[in-house]
């Protein structure tokens, strides 16, 4: 932890950590911290962020269709998109959880881990 934050080592850098189980409300911080096994690195402009999840199915291209008649405009939810296989998954708005993510724990997304 780095001011009251979690971070990750990547090669030489200390980056910020956001565990998304824990973040979508899915797992107790408990839990998430015993499930996770993957850590997602994405570029939010310069900055890299680190996002941990339970497991990487695949790398798939798929059409995001919007949700807002549907359901409204959901935090965090960019959208959602139907599989080859016929099942609807949400497609997540990375960086509007990291910038809750951020906000709630007191922490600038932009600064340095």
């Amino acid at each position: 932890e780095v001011d009251g934050g979690e971070v990750s080592r990547l090669r030489e850098k200390v980056i910020p950590l956001v565990r998304l189980g824990k973040v979508l409300g899915l797992a107790n911080e408990e839990e998430d911290q015993e499930e996770d096994s993957w850590i997602v690195v994405v570029h939010l402009g310069e900055k890299l962020i680190g996002l941990g999840v339970e497991s990487l199915v695949e790398l798939q291209e798929i059409v995001v269709k919007s949700l807002g008649k549907y359901i409204g405009n959901v935090k965090g939810v960019a959208g959602a998109s139907v599989l080859g296989d016929g099942r609807v998954v949400l497609i997540l708005d990375v960086p509007t959880l990291v910038n809750l993510v951020m906000q709630k724990s007191g922490r600038s997304k932009n600064a340095d881990a």
